[in-house]
C-alpha cells in the first residue's frame, strides 16, 4: 500500500544521505558519490507518493484544506535544514568562521552532528508513519455536484 511506499522512499532518503555524508568524509571518491546522486533521486521521485497518500486519507469535504495545511507546515519545517546547520555550527569551537570558509570540510564534528539530527527527524517519521491509517481499502466519495446544479 501508500505506508510501504512512503516507508521505502524514506529508507531511500536515508541511505542516499548516509552515502552523501560518508563521501563527504571520503572527499572525491566517484563511485560513492554516484550511488549516493541516485538513491537520493530515487528517493525525490517517490516522495511524490504523499501528495496521493495524503489526499486519501481525508473526506471530499475537507481534503483541499487538509492538504493545504498539511503543505504549508511541511514548507515551515523544510527551515529545520538551517537550523540542522547553525546547531551543528555552533557545537564545532574548534575552528573559526574564516576556516571554515575557506575549507568547509573541516567541521566533521559538526557533519556528524548534523547527521545525527537528520537521523532523529527520519525517526520522528517512522513514528508518525504507524499512527497514520492505511487507506489501501478506503473508498474514495465522489465529488458531489452543488444543489444548484441538481434540480
Amino acid at each position: 500500500g501508500r505506508k510501504k511506499a512512503f516507508l521505502i522512499d524514506n529508507i531511500f532518503g536515508i541511505v542516499g544521505g548516509s552515502i552523501f555524508g560518508i563521501f563527504l568524509l571520503l572527499m572525491f571518491d566517484s563511485s560513492m558519490i554516484m550511488v549516493a546522486a541516485i538513491l537520493i533521486t530515487v528517493s525525490f521521485g517517490l516522495h511524490g507518493i504523499f501528495g496521493v497518500w495524503s489526499s486519501e486519507l481525508y473526506d471530499t469535504e475537507v481534503r483541499a484544506s487538509a492538504n493545504s495545511i498539511i503543505f504549508s507546515i511541511a514548507r515551515g519545517a523544510s527551515l529545520g535544514a538551517f537550523f540542522v546547520g547553525l546547531i551543528s555550527d555552533s557545537l564545532n569551537p574548534y575552528t573559526t568562521t574564516a576556516e571554515r570558509l575557506v575549507n568547509p570540510f573541516i567541521s566533521l564534528q559538526a557533519l556528524g552532528t548534523g547527521m545525527l539530527l537528520c537521523l532523529l527527524a527520519y525517526i520522528g517519521v517512522f513514528i508518525v508513519l504507524f499512527f497514520v491509517p492505511e487507506p489501501k481499502d478506503k473508498i474514495i466519495t465522489a465529488i458531489k455536484k452543488p444543489k444548484i446544479l441538481e434540480s
